[in-house]
């Protein structure tokens, strides 16, 4: 079997720059060997930036907002790129003339970082009144440069078993970020705790986590929940309070099952695993690209394609999915206490939950891999009320739980049959029966966190959003390309005479104009549009009708129907967003002693390969699929703000 993670001693540091492949801490922002920035800067700060180069050398900049030019040198011919909208996403990064020396250019960066810290808490998306706060840039002279600080090379990580985690104990075997890269560059605060900043003269450690518990909610969007609190109490106001919010944590594809799929594995979704697998085949041709992604199309990967339970195994470490609906009612085939799925190759019957068989395939993702043998799958893929007995003991309790309500619980406003209860507050009360279990049990207690997410923002209706961020792929490999075709239709006239009483009778039919996406429907809980297509149909009949004698009577219908998928243009595909290509903004709480409660890092942006890649760093192990891009943003000490080695 081909292991397509990273094994190398410096697996702890398997992020590289992309311009010169150095290597770079999960939350180092600049490459001390190049100064090329890791990620785009806030457009806040970046116009500010911008702002000030251009009234220091006698330039207006642009009312519009500008794009702070990568690079620029604090001399004549400052570039700076005009006309970029601001709509709500950092501006596009252009390339002027390399620094004199780019090591001074990263000690710039520093003075500058270290101050944006104390302001750092009320800048991103979420904080705009930033823009009304003085900023100041200073830049070190070509000959006053500064040696970079010693790279801090981690050890090998070691199995530890038993759920431990990794090596790591606190001692520092954890990633480091040299003096730029630390928290210096966001905030890992807000409204509640502290910056959570890195020291300039010592690495980055992130936490000695043993124990993470990940519950993923379903199809609703960051402004239906973190920011609409009445909705759900207690996620958003109660467990709010007791961890760190990320506001700007992103799904990475439209369809819950692709996106549960990548946060196990960093595989991106195929056509199949886009519309939840109605059909439980082997994807083929199962070629491996150059991301490591499976290529073909189908829903079950191949052994060869490995999860983060693979890896922790591996590593000496145990996992567990506990789903609930395991193991409950009547289905086809005929529920077993674990591992439930349909035979291969078979109609899923199981792609809608019902009073008496709430269970899905589709929120289980661990049983579309064939690297997870059938043994492995029956101990470790078990129904939620496995839980309670796991966690009696911080032995018991795995390295990994991840934890997944039905669709009567996970927070759909779809209700799961007819007259179920449905939306938040049936999430709400899911969580509060889990949480507070979780949070009292010894391996929590001991080095535990946990991480609340939803799969994807609803892809239809008023709160639909397709947004995605932090190098998310543009273009999946898997998925169709986009496709416009026009067929335009025209009926002509056709002439009647009739013979009736004199009466005068004018009809009008006012135009009618029908948008609607086309979809690929399953019969699962959601519609997922790919390509989406939007189909627009304005029909217009007139039926004017004069009675004499002889009445001629004249009916004409046009129908154009044009059907059009687009791609945005590239200047719409830069920035921290882009509009499309993603699942939405969900939003991640953290809830930790190594996190500071009511907190919040409004700053930084993340997704789903990001919380994978974080995942595998605590637990020392390699990075797998998109997990493993170098330009990926991965949690650090301004995510760990509560935590000092």
């Amino acid at each position: 079997m081909t292991d397509y993670s990273d094994e190398r001693p410096d697996a702890l540091y398997a992020s590289r720059c992309a311009e010169c492949g150095a290597r770079l801490a999960p939350d180092q922002r600049y490459c001390l060997d190049c100064g090329t920035r890791r990620g785009a800067l806030s457009y806040l700060i970046a116009d500010r930036i911008a702002a000030m180069l251009a009234r220091a050398h006698g330039a207006v900049a642009p009312a519009a907002g500008v794009a702070l030019a990568e690079g620029v040198a604090p001399a004549e011919g400052v570039a700076l790129a005009e006309g970029v909208a601001r709509a709500g996403v950092a501006p596009a990064v252009k390339r002027a003339r390399p620094l004199p020396s780019p090591r001074a250019s990263a000690i710039a960066i520093m003075g500058m970082l270290a101050f944006g810290v104390a302001v750092g808490a009320l800048a991103g998306s979420h904080a705009a009144d930033l823009a009304a706060q003085p900023l100041l840039l200073a830049v070190a002279p070509p000959q006053k440069a500064a040696s970079p600080p010693p790279v801090v090379t981690a050890p090998s990580p070691a199995p530890s078993g038993g759920g431990s985690g990794s090596s790591q104990s606190g001692s520092g075997s954890s990633s480091s970020a040299a003096s730029s890269g630390g928290g210096s560059s966001s905030s890992g605060s807000g409204s509640g705790g502290g910056s959570g900043s890195s020291s300039s003269s010592s690495p980055s450690v992130l936490p000695p986590i043993k124990h993470v518990f990940v519950i993923m909610l379903s199809d609703q969007r960051y402004d239906q929940t973190f920011g609409a609190p009445s909705h759900d109490a207690y996620l958003a106001r109660a467990l709010r309070r007791q961890g760190e919010l990320l506001p700007n944590y992103y799904a990475v594809a439209q369809g819950e099952l692709a996106n549960e799929i990548a946060l196990v594995s960093g595989q991106g979704p195929t056509q199949q695993t886009a519309v939840n697998c109605p059909r439980f085949t082997n994807i083929s041709p199962a070629k491996v690209g150059a991301e490591g992604e499976v290529l073909g199309n189908g829903c079950v990967y191949p052994s060869r394609a490995l999860t983060l339970a693979n890896q922790l195994t591996k590593a000496g470490d145990t996992w567990r999915a506990y789903v609930q609906g395991v193991g409950k009612g009547a289905g086809t085939p005929h529920p077993a206490a674990s591992c439930q799925h349909p035979a291969l190759g078979s109609v899923d019957h199981d792609q809608t939950a019902s009073r008496r068989r709430p269970y899905v395939t589709w929120s289980n993702p661990f049983v579309y891999f064939h690297a997870i043998g059938k043994s492995e799958c029956r101990t470790d893929d078990v129904g939620l009320n496995q839980l309670s007995t796991d966690l009696k003991t911080a032995k018991t309790t795995p390295a990994l739980s991840y934890i997944v309500p039905d669709p009567c619980d996970d927070g759909n406003d779809q209700p799961c049959y007819p007259g179920a209860k449905s939306g938040l507050a049936a999430a709400d009360a899911f969580l509060r029966s889990v949480v507070p279990e979780i949070e009292r049990s010894p391996g929590y207690k001991a080095n535990g966190m946990i991480a609340i997410t939803f799969d994807q923002a609803p892809q239809t209706g008023p709160y639909a959003d397709a947004s995605s961020c932090c190098d998310n792929p543009t273009k999946y490999p898997n998925l169709p390309t986009t496709t416009t075709t026009t067929t335009p239709t025209t009926t002509t006239t056709t002439p009647t005479t009739t013979t009736t009483t004199a009466t005068t009778t004018p009809t009008t039919t006012t135009p009618t104009t029908a948008t609607e996406p086309a979809t690929v429907t399953t019969t699962g809980m959601t519609s997922v549009p790919y390509p989406i297509a939007t189909t627009s149909t304005p029909t217009t009949t007139t039926t004017p009708t004069t009675t004499t004698t002889l009445t001629s009577t004249t009916t004409t219908s046009t129908t154009p129907s044009t059907t059009t998928t687009a791609t945005p243009p590239a200047s719409e595909l830069t920035g921290q967003t882009t509009s499309t290509g993603g699942g939405g903004e969900v939003g991640l709480l953290l809830i930790s002693r190594y996190v500071k409660p009511n907190s919040i890092d409004s700053l930084d942006y993340f997704n789903h390969y990001s919380l994978l890649s974080s995942i595998e760093t605590l637990f020392g192990v390699g990075h797998l699929g998109y997990a493993r891009d170098p330009a990926l943003p991965a949690f650090g000490t301004p995510q760990y703000n509560n935590y000092t080695s």
